[in-house]
């Protein structure tokens, strides 16, 4: 593993800080003293350890420990901060041309991976939209255009090449080409040496002279530690390079050269290889290699792991499961640690809104809030959501059955809010049938719930017509994100206008869609990071429900601390979105509507009148992984994880009970049809 030395080393710095309820300056400057050996060990240059190991000290000497956290995770907050100054703060992309095409010139010397990176960064960009040409400026080194053909067909990137003619002639002529034939990327494949000499540099100038590329960049082997740095060192002053791929960085156990590059040469990092394989190139995170050195891996802050937080694997699988509906008690039993902290955490940011509902998690999620939240915190702390959903009701006895278990199973004497679940065309009559809204009336009337809401699947026509029924309804919680908001099927936008019209605030659902708009097609998360560099794919969605003036909460299913601590960190001081933003958004939207295939949200309601228990959220949610990321392992799990026999996508009787529930309107049994076609292939 990368780092793997470094992190043991200052881990047990780390350690001596324990059980300090207050830091000194003997106690800092201790542990910074192993925290320097350990960088020096680690081939980080000497001022440039002395200077970080100086930055810490100034900053946590005599600091009062952080509410929650121990001292020990007080300076490792604040080792992880200055990491991430020093390998370059923020994340540093391509700065492309205005008027294309943009012009990559690529450096370095023989044997640094150049040319093999120079088609990882070809292949990136064509993933993200781009038209890429490499350029074969290589013209000393036997093999060398050869080679930049292979890698580059493998990348399924043209290649130029006109033999052994002059490179600058090459680089000029490959201009040309791109232009005549719509490339918005020029790669230039420049000749690498043994080591830094005239030649190599002179002609590398006369390049830049005639092309003036748009970016330098310099290829460096992470596993020559501080040799790699004098080399980017030298580079940049001949050449002004504009940033640094760092090569084989999964083999690196040192880190000098990552940590080191930024101080020294005041250049970035835009780029890391991490392996073999032409996929294995990544933009280089400084917050997330500062994570990675103090041993975290590649998570978003430090405190996660200060605070004993799920592992990566576990994180995604407890996701999936809450997302499908499946998390179960065993599992709230395993991860219920984690989950008292989440909790904890919510609160103390300031945050107060609990949701849940009678069937949720296996009819367990209201014994999971009475256990994390009510029996842990004063009433008055926090606010609790709970729902009534029309197919457990069949009776008028049923509806205070169910109302007195939920009080007992939360243990609180009285709801903050409670909803009418999905209220629809269908399940509207039962509400009706049975007397719903006045029972809730009375039910507030009596002060066992303070505010009657209902959450809406439906036309906006239709809550229009149940709210001129229903009038004393406070709220609508409302299907609402940025790829619904014109959706004819889901109506966010008008549905939301509606709810206005009648004087009703807004709680918004699903304004991530899922996890579709946290996971997005690589174009639009480039665009997203070109603006905002720190900011998550999730906070644009969330953002943009949270912006409608009428909306006073957004529901965010938040699997893991990782996915608290960044929803918290952007509301906690809310901006709404400005029109650059939704500019933005706007064309966000049009990317992805031109690759999603099925808009699906997981929510499973199609699955529990199905007649033949066929899982269908998990079936479109491989056609989507599928079809979108062209991920092979959809097969497997259509194959052997989620199909049984008797429940393929083929074994649809077509009774049609599944698109009378689901609140995104989908032709389901078509779509079935579809997904048989994909997998089920003779």
């Amino acid at each position: 593993m990368a780092f793997e030395g470094l992190a043991d080393k200052l881990g047990n710095a780390f350690k001596k800080l324990k059980n300090k309820g207050k830091l000194s300056e003997k106690d800092v400057k201790e542990a910074m003293r192993e925290v320097r050996l350990a960088l020096l060990e680690a081939d980080v240059n000497y001022k440039v350890a002395k200077d970080f190991t100086n930055k810490v000290t100034e900053r946590a000497v005599g600091q009062d420990v952080m509410q929650s956290l121990t001292p020990a995770q007080m300076v490792v907050k604040i080792v992880d901060e200055e990491l991430t100054s020093l390998m370059g703060g923020e994340d540093a992309r391509i700065e492309f041309a205005s008027k294309p095409p943009t012009v990559i010139m690529m450096c370095g010397l023989q044997g640094s991976g150049k040319t093999t990176h120079t088609a990882k960064l070809a292949k990136m960009l064509k993933k993200q939209g781009r038209n890429p040409l490499l350029a074969a400026c290589d013209v000393y080194r036997p093999a060398a255009i050869d080679q930049l053909k292979i890698v580059g067909e493998k990348a399924g990137v043209p290649v130029f090449e006109m033999g052994k003619a002059n490179p600058v002639k090459i680089a000029k002529e490959a201009i040309k080409r791109a232009k005549d034939y719509g490339n918005d990327v020029v790669i230039l494949d420049t000749a690498g040496r043994l080591h830094i000499d005239e030649a190599l540099m002179d002609e590398l100038k006369n390049i830049k002279k005639e092309v003036e590329p748009n970016e330098i960049l310099l290829v460096i082997d992470s596993m020559t530690g501080q040799d790699a740095v004098n080399v980017a060192k030298s580079f940049n002053e001949l050449l002004d390079i504009t940033g640094v791929i760092l090569t084989k960085l999964d083999g690196d156990t040192r880190g000098g050269a990552a940590l080191s590059v930024k101080a020294v040469t005041g250049r970035p990092i835009k780029f890391a290889g991490t392996g073999e394989k032409l996929d294995d190139i990544e933009v280089f995170h400084p917050d997330r290699m500062a994570s990675r050195i103090l041993g975290m891996g590649d998570v978003l802050t430090l405190i996660e792991d200060a605070q004993n937080k799920m592992d990566a694997e576990k994180a995604e699988e407890m996701a999936q499961k809450m997302m499908s509906n499946k998390f179960d008690f065993n599992d709230l039993y395993d991860q219920f640690e984690q989950v008292k902290k989440m909790v904890d955490t919510f609160i103390e940011r300031g945050f107060t809104y609990f949701d849940t509902a009678w069937m949720y998690c296996d009819y367990k999620s209201e014994n999971a809030v009475k256990a994390a939240v009510v029996d842990r915190h004063p009433r008055d702390s926090f606010t609790l959501t709970t729902k009534l959903h029309n197919m457990y009701v069949h009776s008028f006895e049923d509806r205070d059955k169910i109302f007195n278990e939920q009080l007992r199973k939360t243990g609180v004497e009285y709801f903050d809010y409670y909803l009418l679940h999905d209220v629809n065309v269908h399940s509207y009559e039962t509400y009706k049938k049975y007397d719903c809204y006045e029972w809730l009336k009375e039910k507030k009337a009596k002060g066992l719930t303070r505010h009657i809401a209902m959450s809406f699947h439906d036309s906006a026509d239709f809550l229009d017509k149940v709210l001129t029924e229903w009038p004393e309804i406070e709220f609508v919680q409302l299907q609402l994100n940025y790829l619904d908001w014109d959706s004819l099927g889901v109506q966010s936008r008008l549905c939301y206008e509606t709810a206005v019209k009648h004087g009703k605030k807004v709680v918004v659902m699903e304004p991530v869609k899922g996890g579709t708009l946290a996971k997005l097609p690589e174009r639009v998360e480039t665009m997203f990071h070109e603006h905002s560099p720190a900011a998550s794919n999730a906070s644009w969605a969330i953002r943009f429900a949270a912006s409608c003036p009428e909306v006073f909460m957004v529901l965010s299913g938040m699997s893991d601390m990782q996915q608290m601590l960044d929803n918290t960190s952007y509301m906690q001081d809310f901006k709404p979105l400005d029109d650059e933003e939704r500019a933005i958004i706007k064309s966000a939207v049009d990317i992805i509507n031109g690759t999603i295939t099925v808009p699906c949200t997981g929510c499973s309601y199609c699955t529990d009148g199905c007649p033949k228990h066929i899982s269908i959220p998990d079936l479109f949610a491989v056609m989507n992984t599928k079809q979108l990321y062209h991920d092979w392992n959809a097969d497997y799990y259509y194959n052997v994880v989620h199909t049984a026999p008797g429940r393929k996508a083929s074994d649809c009787i077509k009774c049609g009970k599944c698109e009378k529930v689901c609140p995104q309107h989908l032709p389901i049994r078509k779509l079935l049809e579809d997904v048989a076609k994909e997998f089920e292939k003779a």
